[in-house]
């Protein structure tokens, strides 16, 4: 490979980062974030932040880290109005885990539109209607099978 080719990946790949913080940024901007101490107390449990880094190294509650960084950031979309998770999470984080699938590109996913929903909706905002054809588009889009 020669320096000009190498030169155009490098390019290539730093817009393509670039773009990943925009759409991060994005998703930050509409549903927002929650640290470890706030998904706890969402969760009604503030004074226990060992069941909260449990249930995520257990694939029961989403959670993403920006690149080159280490916090764990937590969607609130994810949370029931009693401050527990939708139960189509885990089965969520199980479809992205069979396919290889990350959590910051699972969460891309779920705010992404996607042809296997009607009207191309996007995954996220179909959640609390409709988690059984949420659940069917991830086995389809991010499923084993895919990659």
């Amino acid at each position: 490979m020669g320096e000009e080719e190498e030169d155009r990946i490098s390019a290539a790949m730093a817009r393509a980062l670039e773009q990943e913080e925009r759409d991060v940024e994005a998703i930050e901007r509409e549903f927002g974030r929650l640290t470890v101490f706030e998904a706890a107390a969402r969760m009604r449990h503030s004074d226990n932040l060992g069941l909260v880094a449990s249930l995520r190294r257990r694939g029961r509650l989403l959670a993403y880290r920006r690149r080159g960084q280490d916090t764990w950031w937590y969607p609130p979309f994810q949370y029931a109005e009693n401050g527990g998770v939708l139960s189509v999470i885990p089965k969520l984080l199980e479809v992205a885990a069979a396919g290889r699938v990350d959590p910051m590109d699972l969460t891309f996913w779920l705010c992404s539109p996607t042809g296997m929903l009607e009207d191309d909706a996007r995954p996220v905002d179909l959640l609390r209607s409709h988690p059984d054809a949420v659940l069917e588009a991830a086995q389809y889009d991010l499923g084993e099978h895919v990659w």
